[in-house]
């Protein structure tokens, strides 16, 4: 299996499905990672004031989002902190949900950054 990988070696991206669900086509991959992006941009940042305001279903919903957009394109880390995050919050575990949120956020991060590498490009 073919993984992008970040500054650390942390695996970023599963490549194989992301050509999978583009049919090879690079722009469509552009495409989905770029709506990734925006995903990404959008919504983690709501996720710590909406887990502060105790607003779990608000939460789990922002999480469900991003499991499934990043199982679709492949960025199986980001999707397994939201699945956990959704899990947490679907059990009204707010320590789980709080460790999940910064676990999400972490890998969020990440992917951002290998996104935005000179190197992906080249």
């Amino acid at each position: 299996m073919a993984w992008a990988a970040g500054d650390s070696g942390a695996r970023i991206l599963n490549l194989a499905q992301l050509e999978e669900i583009s049919g090879g086509d690079e722009a469509f991959a552009s495409e989905l990672l770029g709506e990734f992006d925006r995903l990404l941009c959008d919504e983690v940042p709501k996720l710590l004031p909406a887990l502060e305001d105790r607003r779990l279903d608000e939460v789990r919903s922002i999480a469900h989002a991003l499991k499934g957009a990043g199982a679709t394109i492949g960025a199986e880390a980001c999707s397994k902190a939201a699945k956990d995050l959704e899990a947490a919050c679907r059990n009204r575990d707010l320590r789980a949900a709080y460790e999940s949120v910064s676990e999400l956020e972490g890998q969020a991060s990440r992917f951002l950054a290998w996104l935005e590498s000179p190197a992906r490009a080249a």
